[in-house]
């Protein structure tokens, strides 16, 4: 946690910063003073009030609001079914639905082998052994389904589960994308997508909450930054590698088949401000649309950041 930037003297109520206040403390020691808490307080930060209005009605120096909460639609436990007599199902709490989705967009795919007149779906999760590894294994444990264990993956069959994956998650890394029941799930349930994600194709980054999500597939980009906004922590999206660049693993050279994207994930929610003597004019020739939503919000993105926009006819 940063520590606040401005505190409350215990000594006469006022704000002081948080670098000053040994100072200030010894002028109240100095004179005899005695305290009238028991503690320094940190300032509650200030209640923005956000509205919509025009760009040339704005002072000089405004926020841009990044924060929100969202409800999202709740949904119930799933399972699904085995695809034959016998067969084990797979149960889903909403919390282990997303966090399962979140591990296989990252590290997994489903394999196809030919079996006669068939084809055998295996889901196979990658993950060298370690931490995650176990993780994934209890998560698997906890929807009933029968796995095998191997030195870097854990893998197991559920037919229904393979073709849900392949159709709401895409197929091959570079076609990874984030199922819409998750964009639209609450809160608490995208957190469980992203943390479970984070931990397969990501990092860690400056501050203790942030992170970085990586991916060579640009839909999956898109699709993070979604649920991020919708977290009110959604920050810039940018490419990391182009296709055809050069990379070393392991001492090895390779060549990327694919763009790599990084989204970041904000340590902690925070609005942007902005200044006018910032901006600049860009002259546009052609129709200039404006969308009309039943909020008239929109979120819109310029060179991989989103931010709220009122570009709707209350601002005109």
């Amino acid at each position: 946690m940063r520590e606040p930037r401005r505190l409350l003297c215990p000594y006469c109520g006022h704000e002081v910063g948080a670098k000053g206040r040994a100072q200030h403390a010894k002028k109240h020691l100095r004179a005899g003073a005695e305290k009238t808490d028991a503690e320094w307080k940190p300032v509650a930060p200030p209640q923005r009030q956000w509205k919509l209005g025009s760009y040339m009605d704005l002072p000089q120096e405004f926020f841009v609001c990044r924060t929100n909460t969202w409800e999202g639609t709740p949904f119930e436990p799933m399972t699904f079914p085995g695809s034959r007599a016998g067969a084990a199902a797979a149960h889903f709490t909403p919390e282990d639905f997303a966090a399962f989705p979140g591990w296989y967009v990252a590290e997994g795919h489903v394999q196809l082998y030919p079996e006669g007149n068939s084809v055998r779906q295996t889901i196979c999760i990658a993950q060298k052994q370690g931490e995650k590894y176990e993780h994934i294994a209890m998560l698997l444990d906890r929807i009933g389904v029968k796995y095998v264990r191997t030195g870097h993956s854990l893998r197991f069959r559920q037919k229904n589960l393979a073709r849900w994956l392949q159709q709401n998650c895409g197929v091959g890394s570079h076609n990874k994308r984030v199922p819409e029941i998750i964009k639209e799930a609450p809160q608490p349930v995208i957190r469980d997508f992203l943390e479970a994600n984070r931990q397969g194709d990501g990092a860690r980054h400056t501050h203790p909450e942030s992170a970085r999500y990586i991916t060579s597939s640009k839909a999956l980009a898109d699709d993070l930054h979604e649920p991020l906004v919708k977290m009110g922590r959604a920050r810039k999206m940018r490419l990391m590698h182009a296709k055809g660049s050069q990379g070393v693993l392991n001492g090895r050279t390779f060549t990327r088949h694919h763009d790599v994207w990084c989204v970041t994930e904000a340590g902690r929610p925070a609005d942007s401000n902005v200044k006018k003597a910032n901006v600049r004019r860009i002259p546009r020739k052609g129709p200039v649309y404006c969308v009309i939503t039943p909020n008239e919000t929109l979120m819109v993105r310029r060179n991989g950041v989103p931010f709220w926009c009122g570009n709707t006819p209350s601002c005109w």
